[in-house]
């Protein structure tokens, strides 16, 4: 009999049926051999919130630990003897479905005695849960909830979510016909002779399991997919139209017949029209040639010196605000570099104030000594992070306000600027194809938070001053790396500048 065990993951693949990975998932290779760094933090991350959740429980069943057949079996004899809490039990149920049986494998984070029954409740590291943001939770909660009625007669009182600002949010449930449909569509892919196509994108192939085993495949035979910001069912249709590769996409769509191409996104059609297609054109040729192109000249600032600016902020908790552990600053000119990193040790409203202010003193010493050099980071973050704490704590002498005139976002000059071939203009991506060479290529945005939050309430010294280099290291890369980029951008403009007069 096949063991289906669906978990989080599982459910978020079978939820997206355009997602290539629901088969790669029930294919012959074990799921922890493609594990990514991505996914083994987040992971950490729900079981620290986990934890966090544990420690304000008097009395509960910890059936997390040993082989499923004891585990079960103590699952089993736990619910029985109503205990007030279960913590990870296991369950089992047999599913019948086209002359097969199959083992459903129920675990949930815990099992709450209320006077109604077991209420389901799970812990996620997640702030907004809802059909746009993190809708594989509320499916895997439903999905929960209808297995448990399977197994026990009776659907859970509750369904809940426990998420990182220490609230419990209710989810409905599902009805039964819906999700037993979802199960039959995992069940009938893992039936499948042949591996779906689904064309890959970097939104959703970036953190998963599978993303080289799909990705190197669809650059092998040069997939139409390889062209980034196509809708999924925009590459459908110009595979049905034979364009199955870009050189396909190219042969057979000029431009004027690309503009006139008609697709459909749901029930309405829809026209690429001429501006569409002269970019869609472009980044092709792009992403063929493997060649950058020139959209506009920026018009970058003349200075020595560049200011690189990069902060790692931790999302809301239990019991604290959103805030900023790490303000990082660094200088770069003709004699090098200057580091000028500020860390928050604890989670304390004090050491956080104290960040703040060290980071303005900082911040003003480089106006004071070098005048209005820009400050360049990566995004939104630093802008929305310098507005909150300038309400929260103050600007007294206005060096924030006075950051925020120089800030220089690289991330949109790039985007307005220049067609990279790259799937994604996200900082980790780019610094590989201007060759930086990042020194702990498995961290990563939710690695530096629970790090931080690790460092923050471990005992042990030592341990908490390796976690906090640590993360001094990582977004020190995060700095060089943004060095890097602005160096390359400088000398690929030299470059289109000198050919351009070679050409005239």
């Amino acid at each position: 009999m096949p063991i289906i065990q669906l978990k989080s993951s599982d459910i978020f693949h079978f939820y997206k049926p355009s997602r290539c990975e629901r088969r790669l998932y029930l294919m012959e290779f074990p799921p922890e051999q493609f594990e990514t760094a991505h996914l083994s933090h987040l992971k950490e991350a729900d079981q620290q919130l986990e934890r966090h959740f544990l420690k304000g429980l008097q009395d509960f069943k910890d059936l997390s630990k040993g082989p499923n057949v004891s585990r079960l079996r103590d699952s089993m004899k736990a619910w029985m003897d109503k205990k007030p809490v279960l913590y990870k039990p296991l369950f089992s149920y047999t599913y019948a479905w086209q002359d097969q049986d199959f083992e459903l494998m129920l675990e949930p984070d815990f099992l709450v005695w209320d006077d109604g029954g077991y209420c389901l409740r799970l812990c996620r590291n997640a702030r907004k849960i809802n059909r746009e943001n993190h809708a594989d939770l509320i499916l895997m909660a439903q999905y929960q909830g209808w297995l448990y009625a399977q197994i026990f007669g009776e659907a859970p009182p509750y369904l809940e979510i426990y998420n990182n600002s220490g609230r419990l949010l209710e989810i409905k449930p599902a009805e039964p016909e819906f999700i037993e449909n979802q199960v039959q569509q995992f069940l009938a892919l893992k039936s499948s002779p042949e591996l779906p196509y689904s064309p890959i994108s970097w939104t959703k192939c970036q953190s998963c399991a599978f993303r080289e085993y799909c990705w190197d495949k669809a650059e092998e035979i040069q997939d139409i997919a390889l062209v980034p910001m196509l809708e999924a069912r925009l590459i459908l249709a110009l595979r049905e139209a034979g364009a199955k590769t870009v050189n396909d996409f190219l042969a057979l769509f000029p431009e004027e017949r690309l503009a006139e191409f008609i697709w459909h996104e749901g029930q309405n059609p829809r026209k690429i029209g001429a501006e569409k297609a002269h970019n869609m054109r472009q980044m092709a040729q792009v992403v063929l040639t493997g060649r950058p192109h020139l959209l506009q000249d920026p018009q970058l600032p003349e200075t020595a010196y560049w200011a690189m600016f990069d902060l790692e902020g931790v999302p809301a908790q239990p019991g604290h605000s959103e805030r900023v552990y790490l303000w990082g600053l660094s200088l770069m000119g003709p004699e090098g570099e200057a580091n000028l990193q500020t860390l928050a040790p604890h989670l304390s409203r004090k050491a956080d104030q104290t960040a703040w202010m060290e980071f303005l003193a900082k911040a003003g010493k480089i106006f004071e000594t070098h005048g209005d050099i820009p400050f360049i980071h990566w995004g939104s973050f630093e802008v929305q992070s310098l507005n909150l704490y300038s309400q929260r704590y103050g600007d007294p002498q206005g060096i924030a306000r006075r950051v925020k005139k120089n800030l220089l976002d690289f991330w949109a000059l790039l985007k307005a600027s220049v067609l990279i071939p790259l799937p994604s203009y996200s900082l980790k991506v780019i610094e590989q194809y201007v060759g930086f060479d990042r020194p702990d290529k498995e961290t990563g945005g939710y690695w530096s938070v629970v790090s931080y939050l690790k460092s923050t309430s471990t005992r042990n010294q030592s341990k908490q001053l390796r976690l906090q280099q640590e993360l001094l290291d990582y977004n020190h890369a995060d700095l060089v790396a943004m060095w890097h980029v602005v160096e390359w951008f400088q000398a690929f403009m030299r470059e289109t500048e000198a050919q351009k007069l070679s050409e005239s």
